[in-house]
């Protein structure tokens, strides 16, 4: 006799959850490193820069795609996973309708801002946003389809590497980059939408106005908020290449990459924290929230511990010696990693709590203040006051996120919350109010 599902609130799913994403995000990485080696190779830096831009192009759009329908429906299919389908198809019609208007501004953006020889490859990449479109990647957490995101993650990148080893041999094979990204970024959203069809049933996409409406207005500030981490996240290194020159960029850039990736751990984790906590109720809630907290510190500060102390030859083992000056910026940003686990699972309360839009305006706030210290950062200190900048404003949104949820009534201290729960008795009324559903 098979056994019931374990419920979605439980620490079990969320634990069960998050190690399927991390087993596949660091398969997909190993995948992702090896199709970087060849496409370094084969293409040349020239090929490889275009590449680079293209692909940022593409990220940039895709917020546009998104508009912050994935996290903003994750919360509401938790909540009611029967509803999923139902959801699910204004969602994904919404999502391509938007792709149709990403790509057209992606093309004219090309074509305005683009030397003519490069368009060519570039308008290409339009061909991602209608296949990112498709993926419903975190909502299915709503259903535990974790496994889902994680065989489609890493076969995305399996596809992308082989394509990559059979097909590109020079920068003259710069345009079939983008074919093969959305080969493999195709591949991706199949699985998902095979596994959501294995459980609710065939997920086709709707035109309905209301829900097209609701999703852009309610989803509104988390695409703002998307935005603004994603200047924050790449203005250092603008900063550096246009102040200091393109080696540090490079330097800079090669110190950030080990913090990339546990950022991106981190924030699955929170991803399934919040399909989790969305479905919990008061005391289970709450005692989510304690539970992931205290897992994301335990491993963060061991993590930020090592970079920081070897940094260096991590560096240069990883790089080449070229890159050991990295080792202060990397023992900077790996501190940001610890700010992150404590102000990710406040965020994700005040998303829960329909207080997206608090959320929104900490992270345009942090935006704003990474500029000025960034700036001054590597005015004072070179790319290492970069770092600072970053750590800076990492600490300033997580005081944020902090102090709205501590004022907002939607979860206790953080003191309370890492004492063994029996102590944390003194704060009923955050305790009482740790799962509102309201704004």
């Amino acid at each position: 006799m098979t056994s019931p599902p374990e419920p979605l609130a439980s620490w079990r799913t969320l634990v069960r959850s998050f190690g399927a994403l991390a087993t596949g995000e660091a398969i997909a990485r190993v995948f992702g490193l090896l199709t970087l080696l060849v496409l370094t190779r084969e293409l040349g830096p020239g090929g490889f820069g275009l590449v680079t831009i293209g692909t940022s192009l593409v990220i940039c759009f895709s917020l546009v795609v998104d508009a912050g329908t994935e996290v903003l429906n994750l919360r509401d299919m938790a909540r009611d996973p029967g509803r999923f389908r139902e959801l699910a198809g204004p969602v994904l019609g919404l999502r391509l309708a938007l792709s149709v208007l990403s790509a057209a501004l992606l093309a004219a953006t090309v074509a305005l801002a683009v030397p003519a020889r490069d368009r060519p490859t570039l308008l290409l990449f339009a061909l991602l946003l209608p296949v990112v479109a498709l993926n419903l990647r975190w909502m299915v957490l709503a259903i535990q389809a974790s496994w889902a995101i994680a065989a489609g993650n890493v076969g995305s990148q399996l596809v992308f590497l082989a394509g990559v080893v059979a097909l590109v041999h020079d920068r003259g094979d710069s345009a079939l980059v983008p074919a093969l990204m959305a080969a493999g970024e195709l591949g991706y959203a199949v699985t998902v939408l095979v596994a959501a069809r294995r459980r609710c049933g065939a997920i086709r996409p709707v035109v309905d106005r209301r829900a097209w409406a609701r999703n852009l207005r309610d989803g509104f500030p988390l695409m703002l908020n998307q935005f603004a981490r994603t200047t924050v996240g790449f203005f250092g290194l603008f900063a550096i290449a246009v102040g200091l020159g393109h080696a540090d960029a490079g330097v800079y850039a090669a110190a950030y990459k080990p913090i990339l990736f546990f950022a991106v751990v981190t924030s699955m984790l929170f991803n399934s924290f919040l399909a989790s906590y969305s479905a919990a109720h008061t005391a289970a809630a709450l005692d989510l929230l304690r539970r992931t907290l205290r897992l994301a510190l335990a491993a963060t500060i061991p993590i930020a511990l090592l970079l920081t102390a070897a940094g260096r030859p991590l560096l240069t083992i990883g790089f080449g010696d070229a890159y050991a000056g990295g080792a202060p910026v990397l023992a900077v940003l790996s501190w940001t990693l610890v700010l992150t686990a404590v102000g990710g699972g406040y965020a994700m309360v005040l998303v829960a709590a329909h207080h997206q839009r608090t959320l929104m305006q900490h992270n345009v706030v942090a935006a704003i203040f990474n500029v000025a210290a960034t700036i001054a950062g590597i005015a004072v200190a070179g790319i290492t006051g970069a770092a600072a900048g970053a750590l800076a404003t990492s600490a300033l949104v997580t005081a944020l996120n902090y102090r709205a949820c501590r004022r907002l009534g939607l979860a206790p201290s953080l003191a309370a919350l890492l004492r063994p729960p029996d102590a944390a008795i003194g704060e009923p009324r955050a305790a009482e109010q740790a799962a509102v559903r309201g704004g």
